[in-house]
């Protein structure tokens, strides 16, 4: 079903993603007096949701180029399936802050549609314009999260991969954010208006030599402590 590259994609993937709107609403009700049991069930639905999706992704160009090769029923040019995830950045994003522990499976999702191969005769499509103006309180929650002491070590590495992700790929706006902090005006396709401002704002690239300058360049353990949270690089890999 996610193979194929008809119009009824949606239909699936509306099944794949039920979990997430359900998840969204239950969430936002939580404090009405939900059972505990309840809102559990619906993160750990969401939770195998996000993560079956994030596989589907990496493994659908492998198997998207032999059914192509073997059948030619196939184009190993779509990107429904991505276009799909793009759609529903704004419920992902507002999943990241209503539920932490769906942080990592999100963010993982995120790294790995950044990260996916993409067709040479298309340009992959912008995180901010799907966002919506989301991104306002989307970057700053990345730069809180890896510099958190009580972010999840899991957590951070994901928010770590997923900014690297963003780096590599066509998301040239979402790389300004990043790296410079800047504001941005209206968008247009990967390329926001750049808004100059002078303030010095905190972004994820100062972050990130903070941590450097902190521990007096003591590489070996700033990815042990301030990226990894403790846990063993070689464990973790």
């Amino acid at each position: 079903m996610f193979l194929s590259q008809e119009d009824d994609i949606g239909r699936p993937f509306e099944a794949l993603f039920y979990a997430c709107y359900i998840a969204k609403e239950i969430l936002q009700s939580q404090d009405n007096g939900l059972e505990r049991q309840l809102v559990i069930k619906a993160e750990k639905w969401c939770s195998s949701a996000l993560a079956l999706a994030e596989r589907i992704l990496r493994t659908r160009p492998i198997v998207t180029f032999f059914t192509f090769w073997i059948s030619a029923d196939v184009s190993p040019d779509s990107l429904g399936f991505e276009l799909q995830i793009y759609r529903q950045l704004k419920v992902l994003n507002l999943l990241l802050f209503l539920r932490p522990p769906l942080q990592t499976s999100i963010f993982n999702l995120l790294r790995t549609l950044l990260t996916t191969p993409q067709p040479t005769n298309r340009e992959q499509p912008s995180i901010l314009a799907h966002l919506g103006g989301d991104e306002k309180s989307h970057i700053p929650l990345l730069i809180e999260l890896v510099t958190d002491g009580f972010t999840d070590p899991e957590t951070r590495v994901a928010v770590w991969q997923y900014a690297s992700g963003g780096m590599a790929s066509q998301q040239q706006g979402l790389a300004i954010l990043l790296l410079f902090g800047a504001e941005t005006g209206r968008k247009t396709a990967n390329k926001p208006a750049v808004v100059e401002d002078k303030e010095e704002k905190e972004t994820l690239l100062r972050k990130a030599i903070n941590m450097v300058v902190d521990d007096d360049l003591k590489l070996t353990q700033i990815l042990d402590r301030q990226v990894f949270g403790g846990v063993p690089l070689l464990q973790k890999n």
